[in-house]
């Protein structure tokens, strides 16, 4: 029986190998300092719960629970090529189509309870670009509730300030792990679906900023800025859309003129006093629009071309183009793709977000295929549409 469930948990050979040389790795720019504020020994099967803040978060999470192989929830993306998929598949990570139904994913999870595994989940399920935590995918807290095992929260702070998803370079600096509480059964039981849901945003709440603000810390690079119009496409001062420049630590607007420079605190020197952060302009961004959303004036499009993704066999991969339209009922693309006519989407009833890669694509699933899209002719326009998705979530949400 030992034998049988030594088997079930992830390989410790390849555990160690694989973790030791990217504990290098993540402390190589980065001071790492971690805090455990469990006063009682962690036993399986527990869900570990996370913000996510930046790439290298699933690097993070190991280097506080060093006594423990975690069983990380992944996306299926990384399960596609045969040599990551042995890797995986022996260190028992969970592929899961991310904002996408998953039965797999559900089984498997289950499965691992049963093994009595450490579980690591980031339940925003996508990676944020402002350094401010998201909501929970819908039906998580409804998942939690049927596993029914303690949950552990942690919170990662300077990731995305040190490691930002839109930066061309990491940065010198600090990012702290604080493994803050454990929540058993009996204290959530009691809670609805959505109560559930609530209450886990509440505890992976966090905001960069305020932890730059809080600790003094300051992250530094050659340029600070170098990518951050792959984020930011709104001008704060004349509200025109993608006339934004980034580099040598300023970004300024071709159409007006304006100009912030971006400190190593991750602060603004801006003529407008209210823009003093990141979080700060891609806020006014969501209201902009919000505003858009509210006067009928929202909808748009644009000519990509699509690449979508064989989820076993990366040879099998189509192709195509076509235009991507985004409207208040939905994100919806047609076109050709291997030489056949298509029009599919997400319709706001079912749209949890829309991932994406700063100044290259953005992307979600289609009947199990995860399709990339990349814009023909203005690649800034994936953040916006990331926004968009936002929007149309919440108006559905606000709907209901």
């Amino acid at each position: 029986m030992k034998k049988e469930r030594n088997q079930s948990i992830p390989n410790g050979f390849l555990y160690w190998l694989l973790f030791l040389p990217i504990l290098w790795l993540s402390r190589r720019r980065r001071r790492v300092i971690i805090h455990n504020h469990l006063v009682e020994p962690l036993k399986g099967p527990v869900v570990i719960l996370a913000n996510h803040l930046s790439y290298w978060d699933w690097a993070y999470l190991p280097q506080a629970f060093p006594k423990h192989r975690l069983t990380l929830i992944a996306n299926r993306f990384y399960f596609r090529h045969p040599f990551m998929r042995f890797l995986l598949r022996r260190l028992k990570a969970i592929p899961k189509s991310m904002l996408y139904p998953d039965v797999e994913a559900i089984r498997k999870t289950f499965k691992a309870v049963r093994d009595e595994r450490y579980i690591l989940m980031f339940p925003e399920a996508r990676l944020g670009t402002d350094g401010t935590s998201q909501v929970v995918t819908t039906g998580t807290g409804a998942f939690l509730k049927k596993l029914n095992v303690p949950l552990v929260f942690v919170e990662i702070s300077g990731a995305s300030l040190a490691s930002p998803k839109w930066a061309k370079h990491p940065r010198r600096g600090i990012v702290e792990i604080d493994v803050k509480r454990r929540v058993d059964p009996d204290e959530y039981a009691s809670m609805s679906s959505s109560e559930l849901d609530d209450f886990v945003t509440a505890n992976i709440q966090h905001d960069e900023f305020e932890y730059a603000s809080r600790t003094g810390h300051v992250y530094r690079s050659p340029d600070l800025t170098a990518g951050l119009d792959g984020i930011l496409y709104v001008c704060p001062r004349c509200a025109s859309e993608f006339t934004l420049d980034a580099a040598e630590h300023h970004i300024r607007c071709r159409a007006c003129g304006f100009d912030a420079i971006l400190r190593e605190d991750m602060t603004f020197v801006s003529p407008i006093p209210k823009i003093r952060t990141i979080r700060d302009w891609n806020l006014r961004q969501h209201a902009h629009e919000q505003t858009r959303f509210e006067q009928d004036s929202f909808d748009f499009a644009m000519d990509v071309t699509v690449h979508r993704m064989d989820m076993t066999n990366p040879k099998r991969d189509t192709y195509g183009e076509g235009v991507v339209s985004v409207t208040k009922e939905g994100i919806y693309f047609e076109g050709v793709i291997a030489g056949l006519k298509e029009r599919f989407g997400l319709s706001k009833q079912v749209l949890e977000g829309i991932p994406f890669r700063c100044d290259d694509e953005f992307e979600f699933y289609h009947r199990g295929s995860l399709h990339f899209f990349h814009p023909k002719t203005n690649p800034h326009v994936c953040a916006k549409v990331a926004i968009a998705g936002d929007v149309i979530r919440a108006g559905r949400t606000s709907e209901n």
